[in-house]
């Protein structure tokens, strides 16, 4: 089941976020009337904006847009359009360390002298130490050990990392390539 989380909300703006933050606080029903596969209407009822979530996020490429928003009250219009706006972002976000992590990946293959340099720096412990390996997965690992003392110039590949870490994602399922 996909969680709608606080977390999660930092992609949408200030006024998104409020509306979401207030329905994951506020216990409602969601009435959503869509279309079966037959293009029939059937009304549908979600105990909470997780389960809607849950809901649009498995059916995001099979929903069919302009009879939900025939049918439906604003209210719940506003809070669907504000979810799949979410889920957009989620996946654009997904696809692009995806994109990310491939590449790096291709680089280490591809040239004998690219490494992923990274430091470590503990404040608590005065350390601050200078790395750099040429191992995705290696990276990723020392990520998973020390996520908040590790830092690199390219934070979208650090933020990759992390996401990986974060949903405890399968690498090799997930980028389907070779990884050093």
């Amino acid at each position: 089941m996909n969680l709608l989380t606080t977390k999660k909300t930092e992609l949408l703006n200030q006024y998104q976020r409020e509306l979401i933050e207030d329905a994951l606080k506020n216990k409602r029903d969601y009435m959503l009337i869509v279309t079966d596969d037959n293009n029939m209407l059937k009304i549908v009822n979600y105990c909470s904006i997780n389960d809607l979530y849950d809901f649009l996020f498995v059916n995001y490429y099979k929903l069919n847009y302009r009879a939900l928003r025939k049918v439906n009250d604003d209210y719940t219009l506003d809070i669907v359009d504000i979810l799949l706006d979410l889920i957009k972002k989620e996946l654009d976000l997904n696809s692009l360390y995806h994109n990310v992590l491939i590449n790096v990946n291709e680089m280490l293959h591809k040239y004998d002298d690219y490494v992923i340099q990274y430091t470590y720096e503990n404040y608590l412990e005065k350390c601050y130490e200078y790395h750099s390996t040429r191992s995705l997965l290696k990276f990723i690992d020392t990520i998973k050990k020390n996520k908040s003392f590790i830092f690199h110039t390219n934070q979208l590949l650090l933020d990759a990392c992390k996401h990986v870490v974060n949903n405890d994602i399968d690498i090799y399922s997930w980028l389907n390539v070779d990884i050093l």
